[in-house]
């Protein structure tokens, strides 16, 4: 990819949190995500990492996902994260539905405004999930 001028690769990770991508219907794991992610780095990729936050998630699982992903950058396999909540808590949850940041929605969603809040911080860089 570097070879054709690719330098950044956006990854949907979505979460990173098994039991939470099993509900958004993912069939990926942490484990092969952060796989992915260190074979990015071998070849020289920068990431942007896609989360979303809502649907049929938990809130320890959402915690999860925000100590891990300040892990992530920690270890420089992410570079930035873009943080989504789905928008649409009236249809079943499908993988094909789009996502957006709202605070409507994830109000709508039940999210926790203070979750949702340390989420968007992973996108200045690094933060303190004890803080959750």
């Amino acid at each position: 990819m570097r070879r054709i001028g690719v330098r950044v690769v956006k990854v949907g990770l979505e979460s990173l949190d098994d039991t939470d991508l099993a509900s958004l219907n993912k069939k990926q794991s942490v484990r092969r995500e952060v796989e992915g992610l260190k074979l990015l780095k071998e070849y020289g990729m920068k990431v942007v990492g896609y989360l979303i936050f809502g649907a049929h998630q938990t809130v320890d699982g959402m915690k999860t996902t925000i100590e891990r992903a300040n892990d992530l950058l920690g270890q420089k396999l992410v570079e930035h994260f873009v943080v989504n909540v789905v928008a649409y808590e009236h249809v079943d949850w499908d993988h094909r539905y789009d996502a957006h940041f709202s605070l409507y929605a994830a109000r709508q969603q039940g999210v926790d405004e203070d979750v949702i809040r340390k989420a968007l911080e992973l996108q200045k860089g690094k933060i303190n999930p004890m803080e959750v």
